[in-house]
């Protein structure tokens, strides 16, 4: 493959694990202001359903995140191969691939993609086992 057409991956697949971050913000935010929204506490049904749909949704997430940074990582790798053929030699993008690997990016992203999901499932999990209404907990509070 060209350099071009593994730029091209690199990039639809970058962009893929873009539009998984942001799926995984907005499901939180939006879970988040569900529980925030409801003024009554969620029952027993409505709990346990939120939780397993929830932890549905964040493994797959995980796995699926996981497996694009992986591609994309791999897809470097393959750039970073062109680095000593005369034709990449000196192209920037080449070389930029080449530090890419060669440095902890892969790691540290695969490390922040574990540690956010992990810190979310137990802020949603709280959240939604110490589910409060919103108007008890005001009342709580003001007597």
């Amino acid at each position: 493959m060209s350099a071009y057409e593994l730029f091209d991956i690199a990039t639809a697949t970058a962009n893929r694990a873009d539009l998984q971050w942001g799926l995984f913000i907005t499901i939180h935010m939006a879970l988040f202001g569900g529980i925030v929204y409801v003024d009554r506490p969620l029952k027993r049904l409505e709990k346990a359903a939120t939780l397993i749909i929830y932890f549905g949704f964040a493994v797959i997430n995980y796995l699926l995140t996981k497996n694009l940074l992986e591609f994309v990582n791999l897809t470097h790798r393959e750039i970073a191969k062109l680095a000593d053929d005369p034709c990449c030699a000196d192209n920037l993008l080449v070389g930029h691939s080449l530090a890419r690997i060669q440095g902890p990016a892969f790691e540290i992203g695969i490390n922040v993609l574990f540690i956010s999901h992990a810190v979310m499932a137990l802020l949603v999990a709280l959240a939604v086992v110490f589910d409060k209404s919103l108007t008890e907990f005001v009342k709580q509070k003001a007597g």
